[in-house]
């Protein structure tokens, strides 16, 4: 292989390959992760309440497949216990403002780790899912965040009126990862408020490792449970998900498709030179065709129809004859009639140095009494009684010396 055919198909593949490699390395961030989160809000009856319900709000965030709609929302049982021992309703709301909401389920939970999950009636696409990052790929010295909404001061009697827009975005880091009463948990230098209690802990990069947990006492502190410990309580082939450094089934689509439209890339550079390699041979034979004519002046040169429009006539050639259809450019004149000929297709010249013929561009092309396609513009050379032809045999003529 030449030199510049491996370096152009070389450059084709780099370029696809960069292509397949564009979605894979843009990631999204932590204010991105804002997309999942939810305002967990519970209302529920206490003994000795009366008439009056309670009411609690937290935070969650979606668990599901990248780009697919979810049903399923992440948060922390302290979210929900009240409303979950008290038999009392819980809805998930997307805007408070325009009070758009869900009720849900409690579909699984742990109140020893604090965390729970909740099945919403049908899938929405109201919230994107995050990708989940397990515990062993977490990388320590990367940045956090904690998402979440502002903390209340105020009693709750209904939810706060936030949009996804008032999602706070507090960051910081990993300072270590510890084990409590056999649950893995993050400890980060973030502080977790009342508000922001089951949100999602997100690395730079926008994937959740863990879930924003309440301290042993049941108040608020700086710890996150490890998103491991709902994601291996809960059965895949139910709660789909998606998780970090997996083949997902676009990535498996742009891969393919990368790969049919490398191969497309390299069999077009393969043909273009083989079609390259054959017009130069073409040239090259041209070209070292003997001179037609010697001592041109001194003869008379005619060309001769052998069929068509001009069967057996006779047509001098002084200096130039051109072929065509136009009349006003053309001193061969074809009716409009005779298929595949161009308005100037082609000319036949005789100068000091001997007959030649040149195609200028017609469209169905202009051939060699052998089959050989003359390339546009180039000139050849012609010996006596050569034969051409313009686009097809029905159209032939030869050319005369003497």
């Amino acid at each position: 292989m030449k030199r510049g055919k491996s370096s152009k198909i070389l450059t084709v593949v780099l370029c696809v390959m960069m292509v397949i490699g564009i979605p894979a390395a843009v990631s999204a961030s932590a204010r991105d992760a804002a997309e999942s989160v939810v305002i967990i809000y519970t209302e529920y009856k206490t003994e000795g309440g009366g008439s009056q319900n309670s009411a609690d709000w937290g935070t969650g965030f979606a668990i599901g497949e990248n780009n697919k709609p979810v049903q399923y929302i992440a948060t922390s049982y302290s979210n929900i216990s009240n409303a979950d021992k008290n038999a009392g309703e819980i809805e998930v709301y997307f805007s408070v403002a325009a009070n758009r909401f869900m009720r849900a389920e409690v579909y699984w939970k742990d109140e020893a780790k604090d965390i729970a999950l909740l099945k919403l009636p049908e899938a929405t696409d109201e919230r994107k899912a995050l990708v989940i990052r397990m515990n062993e790929d977490v990388e320590l010295d990367d940045a956090y965040s904690a998402l979440g909404y502002p903390a209340s001061a105020e009693a709750v009697t209904e939810p706060p009126r936030y949009d996804v827009s008032d999602v706070t975005v507090a960051k910081g880091n990993i300072t270590r990862t510890t084990s409590i009463d056999q649950t893995d948990h993050y400890e980060i230098d973030i502080e977790i408020n009342e508000g922001n209690i089951g949100g999602p802990l997100v690395n730079s990069k926008g994937e959740v490792v863990g879930i924003n947990t309440v301290s042993a006492d049941g108040t608020a502190g700086n710890k996150a449970v490890a998103i491991d410990e709902m994601i291996k309580n809960i059965d895949r082939n139910i709660v789909a998900y998606s998780v970090h450094g997996e083949l997902t089934t676009e990535m498996l689509i742009l891969i393919i498709g990368g790969a049919l439209l490398l191969m497309i890339v390299i069999a077009i550079i393969v043909v273009t030179t083989k079609k390259r390699s054959r017009a130069n041979a073409v040239k090259e034979e041209q070209a070292n065709q003997e001179p037609a004519v010697k001592e041109a002046k001194k003869t008379t040169a005619y060309v001769l129809g052998l069929n068509g429009k001009y069967e057996g006539q006779r047509i001098e050639l002084k200096n130039k004859l051109v072929f065509g259809r136009d009349s006003k450019k053309c001193n061969v004149v074809f009716p409009v009639d005779v298929a595949g000929i161009s308005a100037v297709h082609c000319a036949v010249s005789i100068d000091q140095n001997g007959l030649s013929i040149t195609d200028l561009g017609s469209s169905y092309g202009t051939f060699l009494g052998n089959g050989t396609k003359l390339i546009p513009e180039q000139k050849v050379r012609l010996n006596n009684m050569d034969k051409f032809y313009l686009a097809s045999e029905d159209c032939e003529f030869e050319v005369r010396l003497g």
